[in-house]
């Protein structure tokens, strides 16, 4: 490994480059072991095992946990009927604040809740119901710059909320979906990746992946590897509003000084 390389990822990704013996099973628990102490748990393995071909592995990992700037209260939690996409209802626990003071809106496509962490003004998560008739994929389809910007129709309002208490784990190979955003080359001996190593001509992407997990309870969220503020100090509106999640929807959660999206995903209810 070049290094000129090791020192750009040290220092500005605050990152570190080591040599193991990928032979060894020893490797494959170290790994593990970074991945679980660096999701707190939440991922605790991501490799099962490695090719004696293998020459390089790159891990990162992203870890969220926040709690609402408003909780909900845990005695009010029932178990309600979810109606999965296949139109069967599963028994799901369901949290409920009757008079929340929360940004609500809603267009053509589906209703929007946002809920936010802490102070309020840095860390949101977003719900997005799909309206009646409208699919969860009809959602993620729609979500534009444009829908961001404008067409989620946000107003602070007193909105009577039944969100579930979930967990959500999910693995996903990478290397389909990176090659149809045009990053197909990563994967091919075309690869050039020079600047990393001198034998950089036999190195190129094998298998890209990533595995996520996302909790919501009724103190917060947690997530690893998740969005607008609700109040600014402002009259509360005297708009009121429901929403029911009672069936799948989207989960954004967002950084707001800056509208990153660091998780997003659907619950399903199964």
């Amino acid at each position: 490994m070049d290094d000129t390389y090791r020192r750009t990822i040290k220092n500005y990704y605050q990152s570190e480059a080591m040599t193991l013996d990928f032979a060894q099973p020893s490797t494959v628990s170290y790994l593990n072991d970074w991945c679980n102490e660096k999701t707190n748990g939440m991922v605790p393995t991501i490799i099962e095992n490695l090719s004696p071909e293998a020459v390089l592995v790159l891990m990162n990992a992203i870890y969220f946990k926040a709690g609402w700037t408003e909780k909900f209260e845990s005695n009010k939690t029932q178990d309600v009927l979810f109606t999965c996409t296949n139109g069967k209802n599963v028994k799901c626990p369901m949290m409920h604040q009757p008079n929340a003071i929360a940004l609500y809106g809603n267009n053509d496509i589906f209703e929007s809740l946002c809920l936010s962490f802490g102070q309020g003004d840095i860390w949101s998560m977003y719900f997005l119901l799909p309206n009646k008739g409208k699919t969860v994929d009809d959602v993620v389809n729609s979500l534009t710059d444009d829908v961001w910007n404008y067409s989620m129709n946000l107003e602070q309002a007193i909105v009577d909320i039944k969100i579930p208490r979930f967990r959500v784990e999910n693995t996903i190979e990478l290397n389909g979906i990176i090659t149809q955003m045009g990053g197909q080359t990563m994967f091919t001996g075309d690869a050039d990746y020079s600047l990393m190593s001198k034998n950089h001509k036999d190195i190129y992407v094998s298998k890209l992946m990533q595995k996520a997990a996302v909790v919501v309870s009724e103190e917060g969220a947690e997530a690893s590897a998740v969005t607008v503020a609700i109040e600014d100090g402002s009259a509360v509106s005297n708009k009121k509003a429901s929403f029911y999640a009672d069936r799948p929807f989207v989960y954004v959660i967002r950084e707001e000084s800056t509208g990153m999206i660091f998780f997003i995903g659907t619950f399903q209810g199964e």
